[in-house]
């Protein structure tokens, strides 16, 4: 399906309108002001689903506006700039400065974001109902079993976000005292639709998942203030920050069957966002800037809450109290060395409620105390400045986590450590050559080491060598290039409660990673200019698949795979999953003559993704444990491509007029769902007052 739009907008913003709205503010004020102002008209096409293609772009009809001015002189002036492309996509930055002594500054922005509808109603492209086929061994023969039964609510509806900012900063100088006070306010809203999908039964025949649509009406507000003050040999600053988040639309509600006697069937909320708030005040002191040693201290409290206004489940309840110190020192003996030393200490304290009563549970049911954590970090940073040409570096840093409340009653299951231990080793330098400064050179080596990892993506070891350069041999042409490598290895231990007793596995992981980015520009004739670009990304993790929890315990059994602890847990080791992206991008720029210049460029980007596990587990069981499908399953080869061509055109001296066609297209090779394609085509014009 083909859809065409056509926009258009009038006239730019009056002069005159802008300049009497200016003298309102500023009284008495003799204005010297400057004004660009221009717009055109769009044309707009898209073709099956657009979503991903122009991902941030909304493909809607709308007038479309840009502007540029300045009134007033350069101590007692204000200045705008604004862009509007349509009621969801548009930019307005605005700052007033009076004499140095107030200084004004707002920021309105509001973005656009499509998002993905995943077909989960039978019968419609790649929908994720199927039935699996199996052959069971307390089945006499072979049965198509519905493993998982899905259900759209909305199947028709496309979602997206609206995201909307303001932002107002006020400064304000105290006459005749070296003091400022400075005051801002910060609102953020997201509204829009997107996908809710949730499980609605629990699994003994089949697992039935469902879809529908959710309103989103979030806000954040956010205030600031603070006092700064210069006092001698010392700069003492007090600030305090207070931020509400609230969910204005109602938690979703549906109906739940029952699952084991651990929950009753009936109707209840999910999926709550909770609104919460938080406040912390802020003493900080820091010495002269200038001079062989600088100091800077601060102190934080604070305390985060959690509101949840559920009723089918209560109390849910939640807060933490928390306090931050920090301590800088910098200390330059010489011109050719210098020192910083960095301290900071975190401190969480949790506390919530110890059960919670629910129409769906049948009793009540313990809430575990949440983890305190106290974290300590102390980092040296030392240069060497060796020449006027090459510059060393390195950093010391030690990381000490430790954790109170940790649950050991429960003999099985994930437990972090009660203490972790982070330290970072990192050493680099920085080269350019001395004669014509067309050769640089900058390369860093940095090595972790974690005593007590508690993650499973928490590295023992990690490794990383980066190396970035830039060379210009001629005035013509140059090239840049980077590189990035790293290694990281990590080890968890899973302990699984069954019938039999507790089972412990230890599973090992492997990530390695490379980045390379190569880019060249040129001039290879008067007025023309050529710029090319490449990366690539990869990403290859090797970890062991800890497979079931069943509790049908077959003690001694093995296969190919690993021992066999119980008859439905097994391990595949060596599991890998691969990540590769290459990105190719061309410009071109040609200036036909002083007023005319035309604008070529190009995109390209490949991303592909494997997951190889493999295992055919045949001991029998409710079900066959096989990796059949599942590699199709989470493969990934998408290709997503543009092109752009632009002229700009001076029509007379204040006179400017341009026109710009753009294409996207979305392709999944594997996936027709989200393919789709983006054509805009644009005609603008300004002027210069």
């Amino acid at each position: 399906m083909n859809k065409y739009r056509v926009t258009g907008n009038g006239v730019k913003f009056g002069r005159l309108l802008f300049v009497v709205g200016c003298a309102v503010l500023l009284p008495g004020v003799t204005f010297a002001s400057s004004l660009v102002a221009g717009g055109g008209y769009s044309v707009v096409s898209d073709e099956d689903t657009p979503g991903r293609a122009a991902e941030y772009r909304e493909h809607e009809s709308s007038p479309t506006f840009d502007l540029q001015a300045l009134v007033g002189p350069d101590k007692k002036h204000l200045s705008l700039d604004a862009a509007y492309n349509s009621e969801n996509d548009y930019l307005v930055e605005s700052s007033l400065d009076v004499m140095t002594v107030l200084h004004v500054n707002l920021r309105l922005e509001k973005l656009f974001h499509h998002l993905d509808h995943i077909p989960y109603q039978p019968g419609t492209t790649d929908s994720r109902n199927f039935a699996v086929t199996y052959n069971s061994p307390f089945i006499a023969g072979d049965d198509v079993v519905t493993r998982a039964d899905y259900a759209d609510q909305s199947p028709a509806d496309e979602y997206s976000l609206d995201a909307q900012t303001f932002q107002l900063d006020m400064r304000y100088k105290l006459p005749d005292i070296p003091a400022h006070i400075n005051l801002g306010y910060w609102r953020y809203q997201k509204q829009g639709t997107r996908q809710l999908r949730f499980m609605d039964e629990d699994c003994a025949t089949a697992c039935h998942l469902q879809s529908r649509t959710r309103k989103l009406d979030r806000v954040t507000n956010e205030f600031t203030a603070s006092a700064d003050g210069h006092l001698g040999f010392f700069d003492l600053i007090v600030s305090y920050l207070y931020r509400d988040f609230k969910d204005q639309e109602d938690t979703p509600r549906d109906t739940f069957s029952a699952i084991d006697g651990r929950r009753l069937a009936g109707s209840a909320e999910h999926s709550e966002d909770p609104d919460s708030k938080m406040q912390e005040a802020t003493l900080a002191v820091h010495t002269s800037l200038s001079g062989g040693v600088v100091a800077n201290l601060s102190y934080t409290l604070g305390k985060r809450e959690n509101q949840s206004l559920l009723k089918t489940v209560s109390p849910v309840e939640a807060e933490v109290d928390y306090y931050k110190a920090a301590g800088d020192f910098a200390f330059t003996p010489s011109d050719t060395v210098s020192m910083i030393l960095r301290l900071r200490q975190l401190d969480l304290n949790y506390d919530n409620n110890d059960a919670i009563t629910s129409s769906l549970i049948p009793a009540v049911a313990p809430v575990s105390e949440n983890l305190d954590l106290k974290e300590k970090i102390i980092e040296l940073i030392s240069t060497w400045r060796l020449s006027r040409n090459l510059q060393l570096k390195a950093l010391l840093k030690r990381g000490e986590t430790q954790r109170d409340n940790i649950d050991t009653t429960f003999a099985a299951g994930w437990q972090p450590p009660a203490e972790e231990v982070r330290s970072t080793f990192k050493v680099g330098g920085y080269y350019k050559s001395r004669n014509d400064r067309r050769l640089s050179v900058n390369t860093t080596y940095t090595f972790e080491k974690n005593t007590t990892p508690a993650y499973a993506t928490s590295s023992y070891d990690s490794h990383e060598l980066s190396i970035s350069t830039s060379f210009q041999p001629a005035l013509s042409w140059g090239v840049n290039a980077s590189a990035r490598a790293g290694v990281d290895l990590a080890n968890y231990a899973e302990s699984l409660l069954i019938p039999s007793g507790v089972y412990a596995f230890e599973r090992n992981r492997e990530r390695q990673q490379q980045n390379v980015n190569f880019g060249i520009w040129t001039v290879p004739a008067q007025r023309v200019s050529l710029n090319f670009n490449y990366g690539f990304s990869r990403t290859d993790i090797t970890q062991d698949l800890l497979f079931g929890n069943d509790a049908d315990p077959q003690s001694g059994l093995t296969t190919s795979l690993t021992a066999v602890e119980s008859g439905h847990t097994f391990m595949d080791r060596d599991v890998e999953f691969l990540q590769q992206i290459h990105m190719l991008s061309a410009d071109l720029g040609v200036q036909f003559s002083d007023s005319v210049r035309l604008r070529l460029a190009g995109r390209y980007i490949r991303a592909t993704a494997e997951y190889s596990p493999d295992f055919d587990y045949q001991v029998e069981m409710d079900y066959l444990a096989t990796a059949e499908g599942l590699a199709d399953i989470g493969r990934i080869d998408l290709v997503q491509s543009g092109a752009e061509v632009g002229i700009d055109w001076r029509v007379m001296e204040r006179l400017r007029c341009g026109a710009e066609i753009s294409y996207v297209d979305y392709y999944d090779k594997n996936m027709s769902t989200f393919d789709g394609s983006v054509t805009r085509s644009m005609v603008n014009i300004a002027y210069v007052w």
